[in-house]
């Protein structure tokens, strides 16, 4: 087995999630090294805002926005993103999915049953660059007896 094929084997068994770049000496034995160029992956940004600030106990949210990538419009339609929300903590658990339209907009509605932050945030791809969204705050309002 080649060094180069080696290589490749070690990379998929440690499983890189990035683009690398290797240079290998050629298979022939020359000293003249060979570089694989991999195109860096497509920086993006997502903007999220919520249409209320503070709910009564049990009430919906609805968290709308966009996924922004000005060098790769390939990296918007139809992107899988991740909701997220924390109570307490810097913790934020996934509480649900949504997926960007053509212009990479999306909506997403949740029940909100105490003061909580939500973000949304979107994983890397071989082309795309994850993102995340700054987090958006939505206070719980107790009725007043």
């Amino acid at each position: 087995m080649s060094i180069s094929t080696r290589l490749r084997v070690l990379a998929a068994l440690v499983g890189l999630v990035a683009p690398v770049c290797l240079v290998l000496a050629s298979e022939a034995g020359s000293a003249a090294p060979v570089r694989t160029a991999e195109r860096e992956p497509a920086a993006r940004s997502i903007t999220v805002a919520v249409n209320k600030k503070s709910v009564k106990k049990g009430k919906k949210v609805t968290l709308t926005g966009t996924v922004v990538a000005p060098t790769d419009p390939s990296c918007v339609p139809g992107q899988v993103l991740d909701v997220q929300r924390s109570t307490k903590g810097a913790t934020y658990p996934v509480v649900g999915t949504v997926t960007t339209d053509a212009a990479g907009a999306f909506t997403f509605s949740i029940k909100v049953t105490k003061k909580a932050r939500f973000r949304i945030a979107v994983a890397a791809s071989a082309t795309c660059a994850a993102a995340q969204s700054p987090p958006r705050t939505v206070d719980v309002i107790t009725p007043a007896n």
